[in-house]
């Protein structure tokens, strides 16, 4: 069954994973080409300096493969990219 939110909620989301996506890069003082090499060398590629920062900056939703990729670089859960 497929289920739908509000917008409302698909925006509170969006800005909490670019937050919380600026704020793990930021405390290990990486830059956002860093955050790249790293997502690259674990087998993510065609990924720009650009989607990073509209992911940062709650412009646009990052696809689940890149959730995951994320996840993996920075050593969290999928679920804290995503939550409060």
């Amino acid at each position: 069954m497929k289920q739908k939110i509000s917008r409302e909620e698909y925006n509170k989301i969006k800005i909490t994973i670019g937050d919380n996506v600026r704020n793990l890069r930021s405390d290990r003082n990486w830059t956002q080409e860093e955050l790249i090499g790293r997502l690259e060398q674990t087998g993510l590629s065609d990924i720009s300096t650009n989607t990073i920062s509209r992911t940062e900056n709650g412009h646009s939703m990052p696809n689940l493969i890149t959730v995951i990729y994320l996840a993996k670089v920075y050593s969290v859960s999928i679920d804290s990219l995503v939550s409060e």
